[in-house]
């Protein structure tokens, strides 16, 4: 039960640290927000997948710290520390 109040928790955190900081991020409103939506929808189309070769424990320790690193990412690029600009060189043009 403390396992999972943990994990409730940091998932909350997260989720709603995510919302909290959308209207600060650089771009439209709406666009960002279209953006999470295809992001929650693609990651639940891989959340089953993941789900089954590994099992519960395994998938939620995976995707909170997939998603605790993404937070990180943004918090960093967003205050200036990092800047993204090596990015460009890992898309397909």
């Amino acid at each position: 039960m403390v396992v999972l109040t943990i994990m409730w928790s940091t998932i909350s955190f997260i989720f709603y640290t995510l919302i909290f900081m959308n209207k600060y991020f650089e771009g439209s409103l709406y666009l960002n927000f279209y953006l999470e939506g295809v992001a929650g929808f693609l990651g639940s189309i891989l959340s089953l997948a993941v789900y089954k070769p590994i099992k519960m424990r395994w998938s939620f320790i995976i995707s909170v710290t997939v998603t605790f690193v993404g937070l990180v990412g943004l918090l960093v690029f967003q205050q200036g520390y990092l800047s993204p600009i090596w990015i460009k060189y890992f898309l397909v043009q």
